[in-house]
């Protein structure tokens, strides 16, 4: 693929950059995002896959990050409830789901999730704890104890909510970490131009 334009995160982050459209289909009509974002948000297509998964009517969306799964969620007819620590990222969020059209089915809240989820009622919850960056998933393993956020909290947390639970992946999860809950699962592949991108565990 031709660079047209550097991206300005760094060059550690070019390829991403260089993939925009992708994650973004409307990203030249005013799309906000970090470098975090830039890494971190699912392509559009992928997340539209995911959103169509799901049922029910509403979903709780764990970790907003710049929006791009919760206004999959949105742009699916969902009702979403979404929430961030961090005031600026969740203004991303709320800007891009403006430029979506979708921002009246999604509630924004400035607050630790762990808080959220002992007070929020969903058909479905959507976690996608942060990874640590573009390295976790060149590690040999990365587990649920791996996570920023401790993996295996948020899903105890989620499951007292709903049994319909959606955990993103990098490639290399050790799929074996989500056995001791006994539930039933199944593994989507995100894959992009034939690169395993992530995965998503989706529990019944």
């Amino acid at each position: 693929m031709v660079t047209t334009t550097v991206c300005p995160f760094g060059p550690e982050l070019q390829e991403f950059w260089e993939m925009r459209h992708d994650l973004f289909s409307r990203f030249d009509e005013g799309i906000r995002i970090d470098a975090a974002g830039l890494f971190g948000v699912k392509p559009e297509e992928l997340a539209l896959r995911t959103a169509a998964r799901v049922r029910g009517r509403t979903v709780l969306d764990a970790l907003c990050g710049v929006g791009g799964t919760v206004i999959a969620f949105a742009r699916t007819g969902k009702l979403v409830t979404t929430c961030d620590i961090d005031p600026d990222r969740l203004a991303m969020a709320r800007e891009n789901a403006r430029i979506y059209g979708v921002e009246n089915r999604i509630t924004f809240l400035v607050d630790d999730i762990r808080e959220v989820m002992g007070r929020v009622e969903a058909d479905a919850v959507y976690l996608d704890p942060p990874w640590g960056g573009k390295s976790a998933a060149e590690r040999d393993r990365f587990g649920l104890d791996d996570y920023r956020l401790d993996g295996r909290d948020l899903l105890r947390r989620a499951f007292a909510i709903t049994p319909q639970v959606i955990l993103s992946m990098p490639p290399n999860f050790v799929l074996s970490d989500l056995v001791p809950f006994g539930r039933d699962f199944s593994v989507e592949q995100a894959i992009r131009n034939g690169d395993l991108l992530y995965l998503n565990a989706h529990f019944a």
